[in-house]
């Protein structure tokens, strides 16, 4: 049931280029935060920066 419940309100993820160059500072975000006890908040701050920064590059 909690499968069914989540289908019904998810939304799929998008289907831009941007995307392909979302993966590796989502990957390293996990892993800082998972695997090294990075703050989360720092961490998120970083990543998303990188996130940033490699989208600008695709323009």
């Amino acid at each position: 049931m909690a499968m069914k419940a989540t289908a019904e309100t998810a939304q799929p993820m998008p289907n831009i280029p941007q995307m392909s160059v979302m993966w590796g500072p989502a990957e390293a975000f996990l892993a800082a935060v998972n695997k090294s006890g990075e703050d989360i908040d720092t961490a998120a701050e970083t990543y998303q920066q990188e996130a940033l920064d490699a989208i600008a590059d695709m323009q």
